[in-house]
């Protein structure tokens, strides 16, 4: 099997809670058009189709990253790993995570302390479809607020796919070096790629802000992770192909 490609210097420049309310854009609660998001998190879709006979197999669970004035830059209780490695699976993204001591592994969430206006989220996409056409997507970015007091659930999230904050969020693929902004012009953007032959994992980089390059050494060790995953698959004398399980409330912010 083909080496995993280690990012490259290419410098383009939960606890879950039970229920969390969800808003359209145009509510009353609406932010002036020129503030941002303090608190938010985006969802982010990954999909494959196979190049031999067009199926199309969406993951399990979607990637969920963001914001919240509770969380820090490091392990919290609003990142949540996943079951099982996702090395081999069909398709999966995660936030690769071996910097974390004992909670070192891949997650279907990562949050970052805010309010900021600058972060990176190292991004893995990974796959067993040989030559595979993959594609992320996002339906936008949820504001979270805290609710009126009585309210069901503590926190409040609102889609917005029109937010300042999304305008400024952008993903970077560390394979090819191109920059691929949430939204354009007309609405939100998708990013599409095709595995080459043996490729298992791309390294994508989400940045909320200026593209920096001390970003990228987080990516480089999520690869080499993915790689040992990999390895260790391949050495087993029984490989069990494990996915995650999906979540019916993933990704909302937790429960005062």
């Amino acid at each position: 099997m083909q080496a995993f490609r280690h990012a490259v210097p290419v410098l383009l420049g939960l606890v879950l809670g039970a229920t969390s309310a969800v808003a359209e854009a145009g509510s009353s609660s609406r932010r002036d058009a020129g503030d941002e998001a303090a608190q938010w998190y985006v969802r982010a879709e990954v999909s494959v189709r196979d190049p031999l006979d067009g199926s199309v197999s969406r993951a399990d669970n979607a990637a969920v990253f963001g914001v919240l004035a509770a969380s820090s830059d490091t392990y919290d209780r609003h990142d949540i790993p996943a079951y099982a490695s996702t090395a081999g699976a069909r398709i999966a993204g995660v936030f690769v995570h071996d910097d974390w001591s004992e909670h070192a592994g891949e997650y279907h969430s990562d949050y970052r302390s805010g309010p900021t206006r600058r972060a990176a989220w190292p991004f893995t996409v990974n796959s067993s479809v040989n030559g595979a056409v993959v594609t992320v997507s996002w339906d936008g970015l949820y504001e979270v607020t805290t609710a009126p007091e009585g309210s069901a659930s503590s926190y409040e999230a609102r889609l917005d796919a029109d937010s300042r904050t999304l305008r400024r969020l952008k993903l970077v693929d560390l394979t090819t070096g191109e920059i691929i902004p949430a939204y354009r012009k007309g609405g939100l953007n998708t990013y599409s790629f095709t595995l080459a032959d043996g490729e298992r994992s791309r390294q994508l980089l989400w940045v909320l802000g200026a593209v920096k390059g001390s970003y990228l050494e987080a990516s480089n060790r999520a690869a080499a992770y993915m790689q040992r995953q990999v390895e260790v698959q391949a050495n087993s004398k029984a490989v069990e192909r494990r996915s995650s399980k999906a979540h019916p409330v993933f990704g909302y912010p937790p429960v005062n």
